[in-house]
């Protein structure tokens, strides 16, 4: 994928300024375009979604062109590809009542027009998040064309272009369906207004927080980089991105604080990974996520809640046990930011502060709410000063657009593999041989959803890859017994843990170019400082009231606490301190007995506190005679 940076909106990758003026155009036409249909109008969500995708395509193409923009010839061409993409999309736009009154069944003409459409959708994915994403629509089209050639249970009658087409066009799971739906309405408007928290200074006032909060503390660097990180990363779409914005400020800090190049990437990108797991935006998963469960957005906010505090418990713990065991201490006092700034600057907060009031109290829709969170944020930003440039208001608008860019074209591309799982009757026979597989065993059926997950979210978008899964695996989970929101959450948390998982762990990769450090021991830092995602999935699974779906109050509190020690444990075992350094020997048994607390059962959860509470008094009372770390 190639990285958008400030040079690309000024002049994008080289391109003459005119190129560049019609991109910045196309960019704001497009924010406005949502901020209007999102809460101005009311415009059919055929049509809707259409003008989404094609200012989508006319800035994607323009971004990211054929070549550097060196050749007039290629220059011609990208030209010619956003004129027929454009044109065929508004020839099916203006054909669509028709369409739907003849039952979907496409006219010659209209059959053309939707295969340019795919098409056009299929280079614009390639050009935006790259090569993976796109191989694997590739295949399941010819999956759709060629099945009847596969012998056996996967095997299918196949299908016409015209009845392929006019699948992928009209229906729900195809390319304008829930998916693109999701992304035109609600992970737009939120775009929108988080490109406007950040333009009004709103990142300033997390990492000042982050800064108050830990910056004192043994690790106090590391642990600002991860507050942070998770209050930027919960109103941004991407863990890369994330790391790009705040990774160039924290990743420097750890740094001159005696850090390890490679340990302070990797402190970035797990936090910036689990910003993509936390509400409110949670990577645009959060909002895909009400709309295939036909569940209030708010509901699915408040269950990711407490399963993402425990993943930053996790690392603010092992960075406080790594930072005692290498004698690493809090933020200089000429470092710290005073509590009267963040007490004066406190006003950045506000539209944050609607935007929860709306959705929890008043009880508006998520895009109804974020829309006028939006207009608190403008007025705010007039009042302050913020916003009374013109400059800074194009800014937030371009920004939310090529933040859009990478999300639309993997919901698009995930609407064609969807649509083809749908079409040919896939998902239920992969659903079905994983169910087989794991016979009937639901912990053997969690593990190959996690293996799955994992490798399908190597190099493919979270959201693309939460969408896919939420057809392949999820429904096997629910099968046998699983609550319908557990099984989404599973898939969603392991296909955003690849950003960190090695080989191509890109939230790694993405703080390894900042930190100078080697991206695969960048990789191995994050996995080892994200490694508790892999278990909290797990406990929301085995404890469903983390998700608070139905929670007890004394069950809530029995699986905090499981939660809460066997996490403490898992992190003191990782990074080999618990109140005095621990031998190799040491730090295994206690990762072990930290598994103990996955299920909130009375007996595993005695037999950890008895293991665990002997190794503390062990460690506690070695401590004297070891060198006292500075805090």
């Amino acid at each position: 994928m190639t990285k958008i940076d400030d040079a690309d909106i000024v002049r994008p990758l080289g391109r003459p300024r005119f190129f560049a003026l019609i991109a910045t155009g196309t960019a704001v036409i497009f924010s406005l375009f949502q901020f209007y249909a999102n809460g101005l109008a009311l415009i059919p969500s055929f049509h809707q979604y259409g003008i989404h995708l094609g200012l989508m395509m006319i800035l994607g193409f323009l971004i990211f062109p054929i070549s550097d923009g060196k050749v007039p010839l290629l220059r011609v061409i990208d030209a010619v590809i956003i004129a027929i993409a454009i044109g065929s999309l508004v020839f099916l736009l203006s054909r669509y009542n028709q369409m739907v009154s003849r039952f979907g069944i496409f006219r010659p003409e209209e059959t053309f027009a939707a295969v340019l459409i795919v098409l056009a959708v299929m280079e614009f994915t390639r050009r935006v998040v790259g090569w993976p994403l796109f191989i694997i629509a590739a295949l399941f089209i010819l999956y759709a064309y060629f099945g009847n050639y596969i012998p056996g249970a996967f095997g299918h009658a196949g299908y016409s272009t015209t009845r392929i087409s006019s699948y992928l066009i009209l229906t729900s799971d195809g390319i304008f369906g829930t998916a693109l739906g999701v992304a035109a309405t609600l992970i737009s408007i939120f775009v929108i207004f988080g490109a406007f928290l950040s333009v009004t200074g709103c990142g300033k006032w997390f990492m000042d927080i982050g800064n108050c909060l830990a910056g004192r503390s043994a690790g106090g660097p590391a642990k600002m980089a991860v507050v942070a990180s998770a209050l930027m990363g919960s109103i941004s779409g991407s863990a890369a991105g994330n790391v790009a914005t705040t990774g160039v400020f924290t990743i420097p800090l750890m740094s001159n604080y005696g850090y390890k190049p490679e340990q302070a990437g990797g402190i970035e990108a797990a936090a910036s990974t689990g910003g993509m797991i936390l509400p409110p935006l949670m990577g645009a998963g959060a909002f895909v996520m009400a709309e295939l469960l036909g569940i209030p957005y708010s509901t699915v906010a408040l269950a990711a809640l407490l399963p993402a505090l425990l993943y930053f418990f996790s690392i603010l713990m092992q960075v406080h046990f790594a930072a005692r065991a290498q004698g690493l201490s809090g933020l200089r006092r000429e470092d710290l930011v005073p509590w009267r700034i963040i007490v004066t600057t406190a006003y950045r907060a506000i539209p944050l502060v609607v935007l929860i009031y709306l959705i929890f109290v008043v009880q508006y829709s998520a895009v109804y709410a974020a829309f006028w969170s939006i207009g608190s944020v403008i007025v705010l930003g007039l009042i302050s000063g913020e916003l009374r440039r013109v400059g800074n208001v194009v800014e937030a608008l371009r920004s939310a657009a090529i933040a859009m860019l990478p999300i639309t074209a993997a919901c698009t591309a995930a609407g064609i593999i969807v649509g083809v799982l749908m079409l040919t009757g896939l998902g239920l026979r992969l659903s079905s041989l994983m169910i087989g597989l794991a016979s009937g065993n639901l912990p053997i059926l969690l593990v190959l959803t996690m293996i799955s997950s994992i490798i399908l979210g190597m190099g493919v978008p979270a959201t693309a890859a939460y969408i896919i899964l939420a057809a392949l695996a999820a429904p096997a989970l629910v099968e046998l017994g699983v609550d319908p929101l557990g099984a989404h959450m599973f898939v969603f948390y392991f296909g955003v843990i690849s950003n960190i998982t090695p080989p191509v762990a890109v939230a790694a990769f993405a703080a390894a170019g900042i930190a100078g450090a080697s991206a695969n021991k960048v990789g191995v830092e994050a996995f080892k400082m994200g490694f508790v995602a892999f278990l909290v999935p797990f406990l929301f699974i085995y404890a469903p009231d983390l998700l608070l779906i139905d929670a007890q109050p004394l069950m809530l509190v029995m699986a905090l606490f499981s939660a809460t020690i066997g996490i403490t444990l898992l992190a003191a075992g990782l990074q080999g301190w618990l109140f005095d350094r621990m031998s190799v020997i040491e730090r295994v048994i206690l990762v072990i007995t930290s598994l103990l607390f996955i299920s909130p059962d009375l007996w595993t959860d005695l037999a950890g506190l008895a293991i665990s509470f002997g190794f503390a008094i062990r460690a506690y009372r070695r401590r004297p005679a070891n060198k006292e770390v500075q805090t």
